[in-house]
C-alpha cells in the first residue's frame, strides 16, 4: 500500500502477469486454468506465495475477453487457445499498440501507477541477469518511481523458475 499511497518503498512492487506459467508449474491444463476460474486463482495463489510477489492477479486472457465480443476460441488442453472466427488479424496487432509509457504518465493521477514494461520472451525468459536487471531500472526511471515491475505481457511457460 506504501507504494500505491506514494511512500517511500525499498523496492518497486513485483507483479508477474502469470497465465500459462502458473498453470504449467502448477499442474493444471491450460484449458482449464483458462475456462475455471477456480484453477485461475489457485494457481496463481500457489505462485504468489512460492515466489514471493506483491500481490495477485487473476486478469483474464485477451482470448476471454474476445469470446465477450463473440470471437469463437478452442481451447487444446496445453497450448494457446486457437482463434476460430477473428476480430482481429492477430493478438499482436493489439498487443503492441502502445508505444513509450513516458508518454502517458501525465495522464496519471496522483493514485495511478504503471504495471509492465519488460518483454516478457527477449527480456524475462531470454535475457541475461543484467538485462532484466537494466529492463526494471529503467521502467523506474522512465515512470519516475510510478512503476510496477512486471511484464508487458503474461510469464511465458518456458521461463524457468529461477527466473522469478
Amino acid at each position: 500500500m506504501d507504494f500505491l499511497e506514494g511512500r517511500t518503498v525499498d523496492h518497486p512492487p513485483f507483479h508477474p502477469i502469470l497465465m500459462r506459467f502458473a498453470a504449467k508449474y502448477s499442474g493444471v491444463n491450460y484449458r482449464d486454468f483458462c475456462l475455471n476460474y477456480a484453477d485461475k486463482c489457485s494457481t496463481n495463489l500457489q505462485c504468489a506465495a512460492d515466489f514471493s510477489y506483491d500481490w495477485v492477479n487473476v486478469m483474464s486472457d485477451p482470448y476471454a475477453e474476445a469470446v465477450s465480443f463473440g470471437t469463437r476460441i478452442n481451447y487444446p488442453l496445453n497450448s494457446l487457445p486457437v482463434v476460430e472466427a477473428l476480430l482481429v488479424n492477430d493478438i499482436q496487432d493489439v498487443d503492441h499498440l502502445v508505444g513509450s509509457i513516458e508518454n502517458f504518465l501525465p495522464l496519471l493521477s496522483a493514485n495511478q501507477v504503471f504495471s509492465g514494461n519488460s518483454d516478457p520472451v527477449s527480456v524475462i525468459q531470454n535475457g541475461t541477469h543484467a538485462q532484466v536487471e537494466a529492463s526494471f531500472q529503467s521502467c523506474d526511471v522512465t515512470t519516475q518511481g510510478r512503476g510496477i515491475v512486471s511484464a508487458g505481457c503474461e510469464i511465458t511457460p518456458e521461463t524457468t523458475v529461477e527466473r522469478l
